[in-house]
């Protein structure tokens, strides 16, 4: 091979000098532009690892020490250093002292979370990761001046403070307030980080106006008036000497406090009163658990002006992010003068419940740890409904009984309650109403829940309970109670599943419903009678601002029927006033409510009734009766009904009565005229006492026949013409009547006939005396003529004859006077039919009028 040239010999010698000397020049670069290249690594660190920009200017660097004039991180300069010192061993790969001039931090709240911009992922991946176990120990750290801007929808809080980390021992103050004073946060921290004295020691205050932007920071409801007030003295937690109380270094915290907090005429939304509230307690806070063996709480005002409230007990936290949650176990007292809840006042209610809460995934949970009361001395649903006698609800400790609170709550996830409750007794009276009106409750079941509005919502349900009022007299039981409440507004069904009413009226079946909305009631109510097979209705509003209301009443034809359906099987009491009743009855007008209590304007249907009424036996009784109080039933000043036949011992017929009936006890009989026998009868006024032993009743009679009253008493042979009158005096016993020595007198001279052949054998066969006295009936001219009818309660009736005058066949018409008496039962003579009866025209239309 050949040799290479000398110059490109000499070129291949040259090039290791190139070489060293380009290293050479590139080391000398790199050892006077260091800084600037350690910035610029630094930058592209960043900015690869965690896209965060960045800008470094370093002073000085070299082995052991570094020097940084300024450092910003992020876009917006989010943190902002300068006058840093940095002492490092590269070796050992740790830095033994970092001291900083002033660091600048800028952040954002959003309402939502707390940001710093493009630097957050940097931070989780940093904050992230394990116990800290094995971690080396922190180096000294000092930061002379830490500067903090928190940028919030509802203005910016500003924080200045400084730092000192050494040799074990954190030393910290540190101050954050908002403009105007609205809020103000004090840090005073002196502990170890390590298991040596000095024991941990600092303070905590915190000072927050209604306006301040931290009330949603700290994910707490904004009020609208007062201020709030924090302190807490850090201690190191009991039971462990050794333990400093805080070891940052890795990665736990061992603090124990004991706090207070006050706050005063704080106000919310949809909160009737400012709150005034102070609490005191300890927390030990060991790693990632938070206790709080004991605490106490007071508050006055809130729910009602004078609401007092005590709170009592422990609580336990799971500070794990991913596992966040808390327990607590607290006794509750509360009670107050008055509360109002949507149109429901409540006087001197109270609460003493013990209580379990639980939260977790956002939500609070609240049930009881043993059976609690609730308990108010009177209640008022609006200005008339009145509970007048004390009561207490029993809320007992049930898997059904929780109340959850969500920290957001919305629509779809409202704050709620539901609890089973004891039984109880309540008295309730209003205007409506004479006397009041027992209600005895079961157990049931209460909730309410509470919307972003701040509403609430409430619900009670209750069954099997009884209602009894003395007047009217009235006994619902197996009652089942629904009610359904927002804001101002109550919606309640009740249904009965049998009752009775006054007089014993049912027993039957109730639904009904009703709805307050402010003063204003509405309500239906659908009463079954089931041995009618038929349904009275009534439906209507009431003012409870005003006390005036208006109800339809509406009873459709109910028909009885002898052997069938009978009075006494809508109100029992009427067993022993009614036999064999025949007719229809129905009902239909308003009742009326206003200052002077209940009245009303029903029209009461009578059509065609026949059978017995307490001592009287009726046919065809028509009438349409305007009852002006349902109870006690109490009718308008002259009423008609119309009669075809009354048996008041003697057949009184096509008659017009009239009456009115007073507080349900009074029966006030006007002058009425009615038939009897060809003539008119007139009754005179009086006025009955229902339900009285005895009591009488006055007949005038008219010129009633001679010939009739003789056909009644069915006196075989016996006839006889001309016109009687006088007075019948009839007295009424509750289950018969009677007749005293009524008096009849002919009005002028008459004749008799007795037919001997017609005569009973009794009569014939008598003896010669009798038969004497009976041809000279034969053809007897009479110029007196008295008749005396008495009758028993029984039926038995006796008519005595006392005629004078003569027979011109008889001893040459000699004068002659005569005593005769007949006794029998008139009953079956009575029970006969009347043909051609028509019923009274007014009376006719007034059924038609009631029918349409």
């Amino acid at each position: 091979m050949a040799e290479p040239a000398p110059e490109r010999r000499k070129r291949r010698r040259r090039w290791p000098v190139f070489v060293i000397l380009v290293l050479a020049a590139l080391l000398a670069i790199g050892f006077f532009a260091r800084e600037h290249l350690a910035a610029w690594a630094a930058a592209k660190v960043l900015a690869m690892r965690y896209g965060v920009s960045s800008r470094l200017d370093i002073d000085h660097l070299d082995s052991h020490q570094a020097r940084i004039g300024a450092v910003a991180l992020g876009g917006g300069d989010e943190v902002q250093a300068s006058d840093i010192n940095l002492q490092f061993e590269p070796i050992a790969m740790t830095v033994q002292r970092i001291e900083i001039g002033r660091i600048e931090i800028h952040a954002r709240y959003d309402g939502h979370e707390l940001t710093l911009g493009e630097l957050d992922p940097m931070l989780r991946e940093l904050t992230a990761g394990g116990d800290g176990a094995g971690q080396a120990p922190l180096p000294s750290i000092i930061l002379h001046k830490i500067v903090l801007t928190l940028d919030t929808p509802l203005g910016t809080l500003t924080g200045d403070g400084m730092a000192t980390i050494d040799q074990g021992v954190v030393y910290s103050q540190f101050a954050l307030s908002e403009p105007y004073q609205r809020s103000a946060v004090r840090l005073d921290l002196n502990a170890t980080l390590s298991d040596h004295s000095p024991q941990p020691k600092g303070k905590v205050t915190v000072d927050l106006t209604a306006d301040s932007a931290l009330w949603t920071l700290l994910g707490m409801p904004q009020p609208q008036a007062g201020k709030m007030q924090f302190n807490a003295q850090l201690k190191a937690p009991p039971g462990d000497p050794t333990a400093s109380g805080i070891r940052l270094a890795t990665g736990a915290l061992f603090l124990a406090a004991d706090w207070s907090f006050s706050g005063g005429d704080l106000a919310w939304p949809a909160q009737p009163a400012p709150m005034n509230i102070q609490g005191s307690g300890r927390a030990v806070l060991t790693e990632r658990r938070l206790d709080i063996p004991t605490f106490s709480v007071k508050a006055t005002g809130g729910w009602s002006p004078d609401l007092a409230l005590q709170l009592q007990g422990s609580g336990l936290a799971n500070l794990d992010p991913e596992r966040y949650s808390v327990q607590t176990t607290l006794d509750m007292k509360a009670q107050t003068k008055s509360a109002n809840l949507g149109a429901v006042q409540f006087k001197s209610p109270a609460f003493d419940l013990g209580l379990q809460i639980q939260y977790a995934g956002d939500q609070l949970q609240v049930r009881p740890s043993r059976d609690g009361t609730i308990k108010f001395a009177q209640a008022a649903i609006g200005p008339s409904i009145k509970l007048t006698k004390p009561a207490t609800f029993t809320i007992r400790k049930t898997d059904q009984t929780v109340f959850t609170l969500p920290l957001h709550p919305n629509e779809e996830n409202p704050i709620a309650a539901s609890a089973e409750i004891g039984g109880t007794t309540l008295e309730l009276t209003t205007p409506a109403l004479a006397a009041p009106v027992q209600l005895a409750l079961p157990n049931g079941a209460i909730g309410f829940t509470v919307g972003p509005d701040g509403l609430p919502k409430y619900t009670l349900d209750l069954k099997n309970g009884t209602v009894t009022s003395t007047q009217p007299p009235l006994v619902a039981k197996n009652v089942t109670v629904s009610l359904k409440g927002q804001g101002g507004k109550l919606d309640l069904s009740l249904n009965a599943g049998t009752w009775t009413g006054p007089s014993g009226i049912g027993p039957g079946n109730l639904d009904g419903k009703a709805s307050l909305d402010g003063n204003k009631l509405t309500a239906s109510a659908k009463i079954g009678i089931p041995t009618a097979k038929a349904s009275m209705t009534a439906k209507g509003g009431y003012d409870l601002g005003s006390g005036k209301g208006r109800f339809d009443l509406d009873l459709p034809e109910v028909t009885f029927v002898p052997g069938g359906l009978q009075p006494k099987d809508l109100a029992a009491d009427l067993a022993h006033t009614t036999e064999d009743i025949a007719g229809t009855i129905a009902a239909k007008g308003p009742i009326l409510i206003d200052k002077n209590g209940v009245t009303s304007q029903i029209a009461l249907t009578l059509k065609n009734l026949s059978g017995k009424l307490g001592p009287i036996a009726l046919r065809n009784l028509n009438s349409v009766v305007e009852i002006d109080k349902p109870w006690p039933l109490t009718t308008a000043a002259d009423q008609i009904v119309s009669v075809e036949l009354a048996d008041v011992g003697l057949p009184l017929t096509n008659g017009l009565v009239r009456f009115k009936i007073d507080d349900g006890s009074t029966l006030s009989l006007a002058e009425s005229h009615l038939e009897m026998m060809s003539g008119r009868v007139t009754l005179d006024p009086v006025i009955l006492k229902l339900g009285a032993p005895a009591q009488q009743i006055h007949l005038k009679v008219d010129k009633i026949s001679l010939g009739r009253l003789f056909e009644l008493f069915a006196i075989a042979g016996l006839t006889g013409d001309g016109v009687l009158s006088g007075e019948i005096p009839v007295t009424l016993f509750p289950a018969g009547l009677a007749i005293d020595h009524a008096k009849l007198e002919a009005g002028g001279p008459g004749s008799l006939k007795y037919n001997q052949a017609q005569a009973p054998a009794a009569i014939a066969n008598a003896g010669d005396s009798v038969k004497m006295a009976l041809s000279a009936l034969s053809d007897f001219h009479y110029d007196r003529l008295e008749v005396d009818l008495d009758r028993k309660a029984t039926g038995d009736t006796e008519l005595g004859l006392h005629i004078s005058g003569r027979n011109p066949s008889f001893y040459n018409g000699y004068p002659v006077e005569f005593n005769l008496t007949v006794a029998g039962r008139l009953d079956e003579a009575l029970r006969k039919g009347l043909a051609g009866y028509q019923v009274p025209d007014m009376i006719r239309e007034k059924l038609k009028s009631s029918n349409q």
